[in-house]
């Protein structure tokens, strides 16, 4: 039989089952904006309050020689960039030619204040945003774990880019709702 007269194997029309997590990325709402992080936000005069996922850490997040939080642009809720800061990050470069990206400002759980690099990163067919330049700095600061979940909100000051990250749980917020009463919790 010669190479022409072979049959090729039709390719599968089976779809794809998309994963667990984009699952719960297309299904789940945004999480309610917490009022404490909504008057923090009101005291910076911050505007443009953006919700844009919820980060599960992996070890990557948290060794110090890796430094950087990686945010997967497909798991990404909104577009939370101008046209200029899509460029910026992508494209800006210091004198060594190495990425420096657009500046951003990230308020930590306790609200302190981390001027980091938003940076737009392509690993095989995987694209991400990629928080560097002091991330290792907010993980020894905070308890962050393997597995734990930040919800992460943007929002502007001035027009400049900020990040909060908010690692309270559903179980943390202020009230609950019991056979029918409001218990609230202090």
């Amino acid at each position: 039989m010669s190479h022409a007269e072979r049959r090729v194997k039709p390719k599968s029309t089976k779809k794809m089952k998309p994963k667990k997590q984009d699952k719960e990325n297309l299904s789940s709402p945004p999480p309610i904006l917490p009022i404490h992080i909504e008057n923090k936000i009101k005291e910076l005069n911050g505007t443009d309050i953006k919700y844009i996922m919820g980060k599960k850490l992996f070890a990557s997040n948290l060794k110090d020689d890796q430094n950087r939080l990686l945010m997967s642009i497909k798991e990404v809720k909104v577009d939370f960039l101008t046209d200029i800061e899509k460029d910026v990050s992508l494209t800006k470069k210091d004198e060594n030619n190495k990425p420096v990206g657009l500046e951003v400002i990230v308020l930590d759980p306790s609200f302190r204040e981390f001027t980091m690099s938003l940076r737009k990163w392509s690993m095989g067919i995987n694209k991400y945003y990629s928080l560097v330049h002091g991330w290792k700095t907010v993980v020894s600061k905070n308890s962050f774990e393997k597995g734990k979940k930040l919800n992460i909100w943007t929002f502007r000051v001035n027009d400049k880019l900020h990040f909060v990250l908010d690692n309270n749980q559903l179980e943390k917020q202020s009230s609950f709702i019991t056979m029918g009463q409001v218990l609230l919790v202090t």
